[in-house]
């Protein structure tokens, strides 16, 4: 009973919790902004895209987008990891991949490999982008 009335009292008076022993709201907010390596479409079979759109934001085109497939993200990690440590024979490889296993429904697709920063909650919510910077343009099927 005390506890709870310093708790209440020490709020009050501070107009703050005192964390660790009187913190409400531990995980109610989130760090930001985060950043992620993201594959962004810019055309599929020959037909542009009327705004570049996120990979995973393709499920009606793309069976692993529609299953939100983790090795895309995992696999556009290690291609962003291969570019920035100049490892082209990695970066084929990793491209390779990503063409034949992610987006083999189409035979020509434009894409980038950019990092996105976002506010995770401002995400969750409306779909609000921060920033995009393209790291390297290809296209399916050129090395």
């Amino acid at each position: 009973m005390i506890y709870l009335f310093v708790a209440v009292v020490a709020t009050e008076v501070r107009g703050q919790e005192i964390f660790p022993f009187f913190n409400w709201s531990l995980f109610s907010a989130a760090s930001n902004p985060k950043t992620d390596n993201v594959l962004v479409i810019r055309s599929v079979d020959g037909v542009k895209l009327a705004r570049p759109t996120l990979f995973y934001d393709m499920g009606r085109r793309f069976s692993a987008a529609k299953r939100g497939d983790s090795r895309v993200a995992k696999a556009t990690d290690q291609l962003r990891y291969a570019v920035t440590y100049h490892d082209p024979a990695r970066e084929k490889q990793l491209r390779a991949t990503i063409e034949t296993t992610f987006m083999g429904e189409a035979d020509q697709v434009e894409y980038d490999l950019a990092v996105m920063a976002y506010d995770p909650i401002e995400r969750l919510n409306s779909g609000a982008i921060l920033a995009r910077q393209t790291i390297r343009s290809y296209r399916k099927g050129e090395r």
